[in-house]
């Protein structure tokens, strides 16, 4: 299997204050640092806290309800309630 280092970035695990920077590479090329990183629908941080997936999470859940409020504003609160549950 091949992988494109144009599409794969590196994330540095640590609870350290100063963590120790450093480049990967994949096929001789530097594959790009980041913060956070999503990997199976769950945003990892690069300190371990659960506020970027729960933001992420929450942000998409509003974005659902404000569809649901949008189109189907005429509907019954039962049948808008149905939508915004198999939305989510």
């Amino acid at each position: 299997m091949e992988f494109n280092p144009a599409k794969c970035e590196a994330i540095t695990i640590t609870k350290k204050t100063r963590p120790v920077k450093t480049e990967y590479k994949l096929h001789e090329e530097i594959l790009a640092a980041v913060e956070s990183a999503k990997y199976l629908g769950v945003n990892i941080s690069s300190n371990l806290f659960w506020n970027t997936h729960v933001d992420t999470t929450a942000k998409k859940a509003t974005q659902t309800l404000n569809f649901v409020r949008r189109n189907f504003s005429c509907c019954p609160m039962s049948i808008r309630e149905q939508c915004y549950k198999t939305l989510v």
